[in-house]
């Protein structure tokens, strides 16, 4: 079997009013996704402007590293929980998921200079 390194992020899943927390969700999938592989290291917690007028809580991201035979199965999980979970009842919170498969030099340079571009804006 060929097993793929994946980057796993995800962001608002949560709610001012109702409740949830993205981080929370990291938990969760960190355990529930040593089903489908091997999570390489801790979550990584994204920070984002906590002075934002329009966040939902406590505004962070969650990216998870996994190595993998299964991408497919694990996105399907992934997407699953956040189906279940985020508090879609909030008209603010407006769920994003982003799976990197190929997490080689060039993808890595080109994400952190359109970070760095959105940073410097």
């Amino acid at each position: 079997m060929i097993r793929k390194n994946m980057i796993i992020s995800f962001d608002d899943t949560d709610s001012r009013s109702l409740g949830m927390c993205t981080t929370y969700l990291g938990a969760l999938l960190m355990d529930e996704l040593k089903a489908y592989g091997k999570p390489a290291g801790l979550p990584l917690l994204i920070r984002l402007n906590p002075t934002i007028p329009f966040k939902t809580r406590g505004n962070a991201a969650v990216a998870i590293k996994i190595e993998t035979s299964e991408p497919e199965k694990v996105k399907q999980h992934v997407i699953q929980r956040i189906e279940e979970l985020a508090q879609m009842e909030d008209e603010n919170t407006n769920p994003g998921v982003v799976f990197l498969e190929n997490n080689n030099d060039e993808v890595k340079n080109a994400l952190a200079a359109f970070s760095n571009g959105l940073c410097n804006t």
